[in-house]
């Protein structure tokens, strides 16, 4: 095989990890893009949980104990 490259034969996943590989990194996707969208979510889901948490705690503040 003189002057042409070798076509080089990757061992097939299984499909389970293809998968969570596209779901994961995507195809042909700016992964920089991605990783922003991702680091986004998780401030929004953290934020979420403080306020749940906080608003129980106002809730407890107002309320209190009733004999």
């Amino acid at each position: 095989m003189t002057g042409r490259m070798r076509a080089t034969v990757r061992p097939l996943e299984p499909w389970r990890q293809r998968l969570i590989r596209s779901l994961l990194y995507g195809r042909n996707v700016d992964r920089s893009a991605k990783a922003r969208a991702r680091v986004g979510f998780a401030m929004l889901a953290f934020a979420a949980i403080y306020a749940v948490i906080g608003g129980r705690l106002i809730m407890f503040a107002v309320v209190g104990d009733k004999p």
